[in-house]
């Protein structure tokens, strides 16, 4: 407690100041042994103090709190626990005496744990909690000395998920084969099988670019350290990293480590150099786009009119050619990559899974409601309606269809003696391969489809006469920007 406070506390007590300060202190035990209210002494403390007392009893102080609120949580603290465990392990079994109870927690001069379970917080890496806490969106971490940094974090997690601890919320990050590994004096320094994953978790990547990115920051921590934000901070630095970067052979490859580094720095923070990286980046993308038109061989590409030609009537002579004439007249005409397979019939949002894609029947109409596709994360979930003229078809075949399967939960359906889902998206895209080399005596494939309707798309008037907004909404049908269109997909 301060000066201010202790005077104020001598004041009530009546003491004299003509004492020694070890004097005046037992003087002040002795008065609550016959005063014992402790709220006596929690008034003349500050709200600065209070929070303090708080934090070391690991009790969370939201910032709404007021004083009057603090002291009462304090005083039930007491009231409730015979002993207390403060936040550096010591234990502090309550006395009768109020004064030695809050004497006891402010006069502790270490922080340093003592006990098994407080020393795993203490024992993590500085670097590896500010990487939380950025992640967290918890401001300006590295303005926080460790003690109050964990305290934040503790605040952070218990408020926002009550069944996770640090530990758990840092997992392979902190923890190494169950062991904790200890900080070292230089703080800065970052252990060599330092693990990233746990941070990318949080970023809502898929698994798969989750465990490259993990690589490739490992492989650049390895070499040059990444997992110290001062050697990301410095340029000399981040150019020996790109030129580290531009010596490796693939571009894809390149691209990897591009991606993942950029996605770090945006995580921890970190971007007074970030332009460098994302440039570099922009550079390779470039000559991947290029590259596309170079891998569109004639023997592969068939006009998009050709395929809709193909493909224009359903057969209704058996169920079995129903079904399969009927998907390829959707996969033709709506190729969003393989995300058909498994689309469900909804006459209703309401009901709808917001992980699942949708059919959905209106009064007037269809509409596709996509919420998981390959990059549903970057892209996001989205909703189009489907021309017009493919009404009538679509309509027709839901009611052939519903003869066979009254409760007819997919769009599209296998054959195999009766109608069957389709139980994954290689079964579906081999069913559509299958089918087209039948028709058109050629291996395709669904790219080879997106790749067909996006040059005719592209090179048709009707495409120049658009404006950027309604080009945007047209390749939106296929669940990619206008740039991944003209640069990947149209055949120069």
């Amino acid at each position: 407690m301060n000066n201010s406070e202790f005077s104020k506390l001598i004041n009530i007590c009546n003491i004299s100041l003509k004492q020694t300060k070890d004097e005046i202190s037992e003087n002040i035990k002795l008065y609550f042994d016959t005063h014992n209210d402790i709220s006596i002494i929690l008034n003349v403390l500050t709200c600065k103090t209070l929070k303090i007392i708080l934090s070391r009893l690991r009790i969370i102080n939201s910032p709404s709190l007021k004083k009057d609120g603090m002291i009462s949580i304090i005083k039930t603290h007491f009231e409730n626990n015979f002993e207390t465990k403060l936040i550096n392990g010591i234990i502090i079994y309550n006395t009768d005496n109020a004064y030695e109870r809050i004497n006891n927690i402010l006069c502790i001069k270490t922080l340093k744990p003592m006990d098994s379970v407080v020393r795993e917080d203490y024992l993590i890496k500085t670097e590896m909690l500010r990487r939380l806490a950025y992640q967290l969106k918890i401001k300006n971490p590295k303005s926080y000395k460790k003690e109050l940094l964990i305290d934040k974090l503790k605040e952070y997690i218990l408020t926002h998920y009550p069944n996770e601890t640090i530990i758990s919320m840092l997992e392979g990050v902190a923890v190494k084969n169950n062991v904790i590994e200890k900080e070292s004096d230089n703080t800065s320094d970052t252990s060599d099988t330092m693990d990233f994953q746990i941070i990318l978790n949080m970023t809502g990547l898929s698994t798969s670019t989750i465990k490259l990115y993990d690589i490739k920051l490992k492989q650049l921590h390895n070499k040059f350290n990444i997992g110290n934000d001062k050697v990301l901070e410095s340029k000399q630095k981040c150019l020996l990293i790109l030129e580290f970067i531009g010596s490796i052979e693939t571009n894809d490859n390149k691209l990897a480590y591009l991606n993942a580094i950029i996605k770090y720095l945006d995580i921890v923070d970190v971007k007074q150099y970030i332009d460098l990286f994302i440039e570099e980046r922009n550079k390779y993308n470039k000559i991947k786009f290029n590259s596309y038109n170079n891998n569109i061989k004639s023997s592969n590409f068939v006009e998009y009119k050709i395929l809709l030609d193909r493909t224009n009537n359903i057969d209704n002579s058996s169920i079995k050619n129903t079904l399969e004439t009927f998907l390829l007249f959707l996969s033709i005409r709506y190729p969003i990559r393989l995300s058909l397979w498994n689309m469900r019939i909804t006459n209703s949002k309401k009901n709808i899974d917001d992980k699942k894609n949708y059919l959905l029947v209106k009064r007037k109409g269809f509409s596709f409601i996509m919420n998981d596709f390959k990059n549903v994360r970057s892209f996001c979930k989205y909703e189009f309606d489907l021309a017009e003229q493919d009404w009538s078809i679509i309509k027709n075949y839901l009611k052939i269809i519903s003869t066979v399967m009254p409760e007819q939960e997919f769009v599209l359906y296998n054959y195999y003696k009766e109608p069957i889902p389709y139980s994954s998206p290689d079964i579906y895209s081999k069913k559509l391969k299958k089918l087209l080399k039948d028709r058109l005596e050629k291996e395709l494939t669904m790219n080879d489809i997106r790749r067909s309707y996006e040059t005719e798309l592209i090179q048709s008037d009707r495409y120049k006469n658009m404006t950027n907004e309604q080009q945007k909404l047209e390749h939106a049908k296929l669940l990619h920007s206008s740039s991944v269109a003209r640069n990947c997909y149209n055949k120069v």
